[in-house]
């Protein structure tokens, strides 16, 4: 099994069990509005949040890059 594959099993297992042991119900507050919320959907939303970012960015950092190392078209020497 790759080492990658037991990282990502590992971290996944882990933001589970921590989630799990987390089901208390606590207030969440945006402007005006008030809602109680299991923590264990706000560690989740968070993880989930980050996960997808980092995944953006990753993304960008190869796109900017792989422009950025291009092979530059050398001007061809004049015919005599």
């Amino acid at each position: 099994m790759p080492v990658k594959k037991i990282v990502l099993i590992t971290v996944v297992t882990f933001i589970l069990i921590i989630a799990f042991q987390n089901l208390k119900p606590v207030p969440v507050q945006l402007l005006f509005w008030q809602i109680q919320v299991p923590l264990i959907w706000i560690l989740l939303f968070a993880f989930g949040l980050g996960w997808f970012s980092g995944g953006l960015l990753k993304l960008y950092w190869q796109r900017s890059r792989g422009a950025d190392t291009a092979p530059q078209a050398t001007p061809s020497p004049p015919d005599a």
